[in-house]
């Protein structure tokens, strides 16, 4: 809340407001220190009722909550801060007023443009201290921004329920950014465990392949075992064979089958030796 500067001298100044404002404080910061005086609010409504009440006093800064039923109807409210000197035992309900706004409670004093008091605790307007100063200002009520019934709770409970669906729509958005991310989260795992059984095919592939590579190669190493084996035997004959022309024993044999040469066997003689 802006603070209004006040003085007895200056320009009378204009405080606006919203129509059904609720929870308003007034700020006002006077050309002296009245830490040691009452300082009272008076606000005219539309009907002639007056609005009173003590504000609170921090050295020469006073404030007050404007009561909600000033601000029902659109229209400009005189007002002013009223000065009084120290209230005496004679003033007793107006000194426990004052006790009671300093404890943060709201006072509400009402009477009508004559003056006649109504309700409990009120004071009659010839029985205030004596004034020693007042700043009048003007409250403005503008029109509210919405269309309302004039009922100050019924727009309140309006204002809660688009305030509820606005935290509503809010609450929606974020689990619908929430269900996008978890959405393309599944997709990448998804991936993965495609990518992953990938792996493990293409490793069987060459596991397979590693297998059948084993297997021949031990395939192999026996063939080349037979053939050393079959290789030192094919040597062994052929070093029994040593100095026989095998080329003209192969055509003698070939004659004999074919009948063109006769077997001759010749018998060694023996000889016998006596002693």
């Amino acid at each position: 809340m802006k603070e209004i500067l006040l003085n007895t001298k200056g320009p009378t100044q204009t405080i606006d407001v919203m129509q059904f404002d609720t929870g308003r404080m007034l700020e006002f910061v006077l050309d002296e220190d009245v830490s040691d005086k009452i300082v009272k609010y008076v606000i005219r409504l539309p009907n002639g009722n007056l609005l009173k009440s003590i504000c609170q006093v921090e050295g020469n800064y006073v404030s007050f909550l404007l009561p909600e039923n000033a601000t029902q109807q659109v229209a400009t409210l005189p007002a002013q801060l009223i000065v009084n000197n120290q209230a005496t035992s004679d003033y007793e309900d107006l000194y426990l007023w004052k006790q009671q706004v300093e404890a943060g409670n709201t006072v509400v004093l009402v009477s009508t443009e004559n003056n006649k008091a109504t309700g409990a605790n009120v004071l009659e307007e010839n029985v205030v201290p004596s004034e020693i100063g007042s700043f009048p200002f003007y409250i403005r009520v503008n029109k509210g921004v919405r269309e309302g019934s004039g009922d100050m709770y019924e727009t309140a409970v309006e204002e809660m329920r688009q305030m509820m669906v606005q935290m509503q729509e809010n609450l929606d958005q974020i689990n619908s950014d929430v269900d996008g991310k978890m959405a393309i989260c599944d997709e990448k795992i998804d991936a993965c465990t495609i990518a992953a059984a990938n792996a493990n095919a293409k490793a069987l592939i060459a596991q397979d392949a590693a297998d059948d590579c084993a297997t021949a190669t031990e395939a192999c190493n026996t063939a080349t075992s037979a053939c050393t084996t079959a290789t030192q035997e094919a040597q062994y004959i052929i070093d029994s064979w040593e100095g026989v022309d095998v080329n003209g024993l192969q055509q003698e044999i070939d004659q004999i089958k074919s009948g063109e040469s006769n077997v001759l066997v010749e018998v060694a003689e023996s000889t016998e030796t006596t002693e």
